[in-house]
């Protein structure tokens, strides 16, 4: 099995980055992240998880060199994200290269996926990949037919409504933080305004686009 410096070299190759490049994203200077690649000193957990956030690889995957058997694709999956990658690639008239180029992948590591060679990518990726093409991560997965809609991968039925989220009892998380009783009184409220200022504007946007026409 790969020891850790091995991994992060390699989370690093493919999620197409350079030392310099780590550098700017985390301050990791290239000295030390080469020592952490050649094994000569490891990262402590907060870099790790650190680095697993920006190579878009599971952090378990990163300590171990194993992935939590619920998290794993199996061979299908692989076909049918490879298949409908393509063929929704193709579908919009969007080359190999221009779409490496939006999410910011090779067109090597795109070729890769496109031939099922490549496996699955991260969750990060695969939504910029989702978004490049104009449809679900569940549908690039199968999950769903829709090309819009939404199946098991990611929400058991609908999408989750934020005004009963908020509305409910117990706390919520919001980048780390914990939010409960009146902090989450005053967030529904700030909420409800902006959705309201939000629907106002884009009344107000189309009104002005029909009287254009």
């Amino acid at each position: 099995m790969s020891h850790l410096g091995e991994r992060l070299r390699k989370a690093r190759e493919r999620a197409n980055l350079k030392q310099i490049q780590v550098y700017e994203h985390t301050n990791i200077n290239n000295k030390t992240l080469s020592r952490y690649e050649r094994g000569g000193s490891e990262p402590d957990i907060d870099t790790i998880k650190t680095l697993a956030e920006l190579y878009d690889v599971s952090l378990e995957w990163l300590l171990t060199g194993e992935e939590n058997n619920d998290n794993l694709h199996n061979k299908n999956d692989f076909k049918i994200f490879a298949y409908r990658l393509k063929r929704q690639r193709e579908e919009i008239n969007l080359s190999i290269e221009e779409l490496a180029q939006i999410i910011g992948l090779t067109p090597y590591t795109i070729e890769k996926f496109e031939e099922g060679r490549g496996g699955l990518p991260g969750q990060k990726t695969l939504d910029k990949i989702a978004s490049a093409l104009g449809v679900t991560r569940d549908y690039l997965l199968g999950y769903t037919d829709d090309i819009k809609g939404y199946g098991t991968g990611v929400y058991d039925n609908d999408p989750p409504d934020l005004k009963k989220m908020l509305e409910e009892q117990g706390p919520l998380m919001y980048d780390g933080v914990q939010i409960e009783g009146e902090e989450k009184e005053k967030l529904a409220l700030l909420m409800r305004q902006a959705f309201f200022i939000v629907k106002e504007q884009n009344k107000k946007e189309a009104a002005k686009r029909n009287t254009e026409k």
